[in-house]
C-alpha cells in the first residue's frame, strides 16, 4: 500500500531499494547499505531506467537501455523478505517512488 502523506526521514533512517549509477542494484537498511549480487549496464548519457514495481508479488523490475538500443539489461529483484529485520517490519508498510538525479537527468511517470 502507499501511504497518504511523505513523511520526511533522515536519509540514515530511510529503507529501500535502489539501482545507483554504475549498475548495481542497491539495498540501504538505515545506515548499512550493501549492494545486491546483480548489476545492469551503467547509465550514462542517452541512457534509460525503467522500475516496475509489482505490490501483489512485491517484485521490483529494473531495466536499463537505450532508446536505439532497446532493453540492454533487465534484474527482477524479489524484495518481500529483504527488509524483515528491519524495526517495524510486522507494522503497516507503506512505500513512495523517489529518483534523486544530477545534471540533465529526466524523471517521467507512466
Amino acid at each position: 500500500t502507499f501511504d497518504s502523506k511523505v513523511r520526511r526521514r533522515p536519509l540514515w533512517q530511510v529503507h529501500a531499494i535502489f539501482m545507483n549509477q554504475r549498475g548495481y542494484i542497491c539495498l540501504r537498511r538505515g545506515q548499512d547499505v550493501s549492494r545486491l549480487p546483480v548489476q545492469l549496464p551503467k547509465l550514462g548519457v542517452g541512457s534509460h531506467m525503467n522500475l516496475t514495481i509489482d505490490l501483489a508479488h512485491a517484485v521490483a523490475r529494473f531495466e536499463v537501455g537505450r532508446e536505439s538500443e532497446g532493453v540492454e539489461g533487465a534484474a527482477e529483484i524479489p524484495f518481500g523478505t529483504l527488509f524483515d529485520d528491519a524495526p517495524m517490519s510486522g507494522q503497516v508498510r507503506s512505500g513512495f517512488f523517489c529518483a534523486i538525479v544530477t545534471g540533465s537527468a529526466t524523471v517521467k511517470l507512466d
